[in-house]
């Protein structure tokens, strides 16, 4: 019984320690009581940061370490907690907070039993910037455009139109602080919606909402600082779907092709294979308006448009346009401006073995395919187990390597003519039969094929209605010469240099 005043009284002496406050610096830092010792109990403090004119109120939290069930954080957007609630906080996330208007205000609570070090948050004042664009076009720029933007910037615009039309945004300059500063484009209302690029220079960056809203970010961090950026808007009608996740191997096109696309066109392609492949595409036809930053496709190296780009295709060229990418991700992007449009394109894609599990290499003579032992291990199959179309064609076996070599018109190898083109294809496969006969029946195939050219060779691939187990790649050239006779008749061969005909 004596000890329970004193419990009483060491428990309010806690609750009473000083927290909280009004703050009207430009910047400066607050923390829960004692830290980073562990708070008190019991605490229950309120902190009103105050700007004034037009400076928002950017609040970010550098460390959190709460009881999560029990103690919290909650932040308010106006000088009280009874304006609206912007977050609460229970655990570390680098969350970071904007005003609306002049205020914001925190409060940190503690309940009876078992504290942690507490939190530690800095603020600063930034020049209002953002806002809702609702208008059918129009323009925004980073703060103080083309002058430098300030430190602390954080800006959120949100375009909205309405009905069938969606927002088209294109990005006309960038100079940011490549580092620490960018900009940031959703797919909807707000930065919950799913991110369509990180931006830290100019690249002509242009993107299109999926339904009637686009959200942009900007943020700078405490130093150095540049011009900014500036960027346009205009609503368009929702024209056909395009775009979208496509697997392993298969055919894409432009919107309506081979009939006209559409202006205003943008869409992205998600191309991906299984684990440990990677991804080949080839363009069989392009038909594009004839100036290369208006209409185009883009190619990225990875997930999104945010990967490294592989190349970029204008006008008609189809030249050499045969695209790998290093993982099992590859990215499209067809883009049309507002004027100017033509047929399209059409492209081929297939996922392949990687160059360390396998490889062909073609000539206009012979067919050289490689697959590493390791790899066949891996699936249960050794180099005897291995043959081609033609079962007498079986191949050499090295430490490391199984390695079939054979003249391209031997060994079941299928010859036809494409489009201009003569395209090769056989088959890899394994049968595992104790008798040593073989067989038919597969447990294992690659499709393999050579597409060749006038003065290039790449790799191409149909699906079999066989169960594919992967597609092996590979690239050369015509093995090609030529001589000169001094008649029709081609029996005396020229070998003087120079020479003059009489």
């Amino acid at each position: 019984m004596v000890l329970l005043p004193s419990t009483l009284y060491w428990t309010k002496y806690e609750s009473e320690e000083s927290c909280g406050g009004n703050l009207t610096d430009s910047m400066g830092e607050f923390f829960s009581p004692r830290y980073p010792n562990n708070y008190v109990n019991n605490a229950r403090c309120t902190w009103t940061i105050h700007s004034t004119g037009n400076r928002t109120v950017s609040l970010t939290f550098t460390d959190v370490d709460l009881e999560k069930c029990c103690d919290y954080i909650k932040v308010y957007d106006g000088p009280s907690t009874l304006h609206a609630l912007l977050g609460e906080i229970r655990e570390y996330r680098n969350q970071s907070f904007k005003s609306s208007y002049n205020d914001l205000t925190v409060l940190f609570y503690s309940d009876h039993s078992i504290t942690r070090r507490g939190f530690h948050a800095n603020w600063v004042f930034v020049e209002s910037c953002g806002g809702n664009l609702t208008d059918s076009m129009g323009e925004f720029v980073s703060p103080r455009y083309p002058n430098n933007y300030p430190d602390y910037s954080q800006c959120t615009w949100t375009i909205h139109s309405t009905g069938n039309r969606t927002v088209s945004l294109t990005f006309t300059d960038v100079d940011l602080e490549k580092c620490c500063d960018y900009i940031r484009v959703y797919d909807g209302p707000s930065t919950l919606h799913p991110l369509l690029d990180e931006i830290r220079e100019y690249r002509n960056q242009s993107f299109k909402s999926s339904n009637n809203d686009l959200t942009v970010l900007f943020y700078s961090d405490a130093s150095v600082t540049r011009r900014g950026f500036h960027a346009n808007w205009v609503f368009v009608v929702s024209q056909p779907q395009c775009g979208g996740h496509l697997y392993e191997s298969g055919v894409f096109s432009s919107p309506n092709y081979p009939n006209y696309y559409h202006d205003n066109a943008y869409c992205v392609w998600y191309i991906s294979a299984q684990q440990g492949q990677r991804i080949f595409l080839s363009f069989a036809d392009v038909q594009l308006e004839r100036c290369c930053n208006c209409d185009y496709i883009s190619i990225h190296d990875g997930s999104s448009t945010g990967h490294p780009q592989l190349g970029k295709v204008c006008f008609n060229d189809t030249t050499n346009q045969l695209f790998h990418s290093s993982s099992r991700y590859l990215t499209v992007v067809f883009r049309s401006d507002y004027s100017g449009v033509s047929h399209g394109f059409k492209a081929h894609f297939t996922s392949s073995l990687t160059a360390d599990e396998g490889h062909v290499n073609c000539s206009s003579d012979n067919m050289v395919i490689v697959i590493q032992r390791i790899y066949l291990s891996s699936l249960g199959l050794s180099g005897n187990d291995l043959y081609v179309d033609d079962n007498l064609c079986r191949p050499s076996i090295t430490s490391t390597e199984v390695v079939f070599s054979f003249p391209l018109d031997t060994c079941g190898t299928a010859k036809e003519m494409m489009n201009g083109y003569v395209s090769y294809t056989n088959n890899v496969r394994a049968s595992q039969s104790q008798s040593g006969e073989i067989t038919r029946q597969s447990q294992f195939l690659l499709h393999v094929g050579c597409r060749m050219e006038p003065d290039t060779m790449v790799q191409i691939f149909y699906k079999a209605r066989e169960n594919i187990t992967a597609n092996i790649t590979g690239t050369g050239r015509f093995n090609a010469s030529i001589a000169f006779y001094t008649s029709s008749s081609f029996y005396q061969q020229i070998y003087d240099s120079p020479f003059e005909s009489s």
